[in-house]
């Protein structure tokens, strides 16, 4: 584990960004799918979310319910969500519809996502 104040004096100047995992509950009359979101922002994780709930009410008027579940501020955020992406292709879901923040959703169990994600961002630790 490496301290915030480690990572600080490493990467001065350096870009920081948050990967996070977002849960997703979608429902109709018919049925219900739970989905998870893997993305990064260098926002606050929780302004992205309210970002793709809103977008998704623009267009279905319905917000489905949603929950934070991991998000780490990290160097190479970029390249650690690629290399999340690549490691849960199998699991990737296409919505038929079109909203901001419509990719990156994964058909998948928590364990499974959360197991992948914690083996590729790295846990900074606060001091």
């Amino acid at each position: 584990m490496t301290t915030l104040a480690a990572l600080a004096k490493k990467y001065d100047g350096i870009d920081l960004g948050y990967v996070y995992v977002m849960e997703y509950k979608f429902q109709t009359k018919a049925s219900s799918k739970t989905l998870y979101k893997v993305g990064i922002t260098k926002n606050q994780p929780i302004d992205r979310m309210l970002e793709i709930s809103r977008s998704f009410f623009q267009v279905r008027r319905y917000v489905p319910e949603s929950r934070l579940i991991r998000f780490r501020k990290v160097p190479d955020y970029y390249k650690l969500e690629q290399e999340i992406h690549s490691l849960l292709i199998g699991y990737n879901y296409k919505f038929k519809i079109d909203f901001c923040g419509k990719t990156e959703f994964f058909d998948i169990d928590l364990d499974t996502l959360i197991d992948t994600y914690e083996s590729v961002v790295p846990l900074i630790r606060k001091k």
